[in-house]
């Protein structure tokens, strides 16, 4: 993978002094030719989808449908109704927790560090419906523990719902794994894919997957584009969140009829700049090659490993295999506020990291954490930038001993 001319499609590395971008795992950097799709958009057909008929109209509608194939192909998914366009992974998440019909009593099993949008809505549909929230543990190094998981199951679990990878940690569950336990039981399996989808190449036939949410910012599209699969019979039993124009086949005076998946989940007008772009954003990502991307940033995580290794008063929080963590490294260091690294980080070198709690808030609590710095890499992020980073811990490492 040649990283040099990958940042070259990156306006923001097209300066004469670039900043350390160390901040995908919140959001991805855009390339040239996702700006130009969006702008294209505005440009050459700035006119609504489907509820018109003449071309433009028309030919946007197509370029609307061509781009839901393309991420049913990114998954695996041989019906492009299984997808639907949403916000982000946060709405799709809440379309499939308050769109099931729950008894109290059902139960719901997730891990104990779900990001705050699974961990809410679970939060908040417990308390609405009274089904029962079952948290899996995490072992020592933070992986899954999977025989917990097998002995929480039982005839009441309904669904399983799990990120696949933390946004902390960087761990990633077996996804095969829980998705035959889950099964097994006659529950459906959730899989919140915000940091995975980005970074690999997830089969949703192979993995057996019921839904999956993720975000289209944090894979180098734009903001305000997520996507939902769902098994279609799945997705036509759901009920939306959301009603109104564009997902009605009919209606009178005292009934609608309402249309069926992925029509229904998207009521009012879309995003179609935002299509756009997220569709160039995918025939790149898949022109650079997912696996290359994945096996660059783990070399990326070990190099800096090795150079931080023997630092005093720095505590690593990500799981211990970059194989196992990918692109993230969380950390703190002794005496010194997450916060306060990052303005220092920023101040001093131009390195821009996230820090704080990574809406991530029951993990830190139930391990007394207050906090960390979270450094995280992608396909534009070169040995460079890992050297400045590794230097600039090793200096505020210095300053505390």
């Amino acid at each position: 993978m040649d990283v040099q001319k990958i940042r070259k499609d990156f306006p923001m590395f097209c300066k004469d002094d670039p900043p350390v971008y160390l901040e995908s795992a919140c959001q991805a950097l855009r390339p040239q030719v996702v700006i130009d799709a969006i702008r294209e958009y505005y440009e050459k057909l700035p006119v609504c989808s489907s509820r018109s008929v003449y071309a433009l109209s028309t030919e946007v509608q197509q370029r609307c449908e061509e781009v839901r194939e393309k991420f049913a192909h990114l998954l695996g998914s041989s019906d492009s109704r299984e997808l639907v366009f949403t916000r982000n992974t946060t709405e799709g998440v809440n379309i499939v927790l308050f769109g099931k019909e729950w008894n109290p009593g059902d139960e719901i099993v997730c891990t104990d560090h779900e990001h705050n949008s699974v961990h809410v809505p679970l939060l908040k549909l417990a308390e609405r419906k009274g089904v029962k929230i079952i948290r899996i543990r995490s072992l020592p190094d933070e992986s899954l523990d999977i025989e917990h998981l097998k002995s929480a199951m039982s005839r009441r679990t309904r669904l399983v719902v799990m990120c696949h990878s933390s946004n902390v940690t960087g761990y990633t569950i077996p996804a095969k794994d829980v998705s035959e336990i889950a099964h097994d039981f006659g529950a459906e399996f959730m899989l919140d894919a915000a940091q995975s989808a980005p970074h690999q190449r997830i089969d949703v036939s192979e993995l057996d997957i019921d839904y999956l949410a993720f975000s289209v910012h944090k894979m180098c599209g734009p903001s305000g584009m997520g996507i939902l699969y769902g098994k279609y019979e799945l997705l036509d039993n759901l009920n939306p969140l959301m009603f109104g124009g564009m997902t009605v086949n009919d209606s009178d005076l005292d009934h609608a009829e309402l249309l069926g998946p992925p029509q229904k989940f998207e009521a009012g007008l879309q995003n179609y700049s935002g299509i756009f772009g997220a569709g160039a954003a995918v025939d790149y990502l898949l022109r650079v090659g997912f696996d290359e991307i994945r096996e660059h940033e783990i070399s990326l995580i070990r190099r800096l490993r090795e150079k931080i290794e023997d630092l005093d008063g720095l505590r690593i929080i990500s799981h211990n295999d970059p194989a196992v963590s990918g692109g993230i490294f969380s950390f703190n260091i002794r005496n010194i506020e997450p916060h306060d690294v990052a303005v220092s980080l920023d101040a001093e070198y131009g390195i821009m990291i996230r820090s704080g709690y990574h809406c991530c808030h029951s993990w830190f609590h139930s391990r007394g954490i207050s906090g960390c710095g979270r450094a995280s890499v992608y396909l534009y992020n070169d040995e460079r930038d890992i050297d400045i980073f590794a230097t600039a811990l090793e200096r505020l490492s210095q300053e505390t001993s």
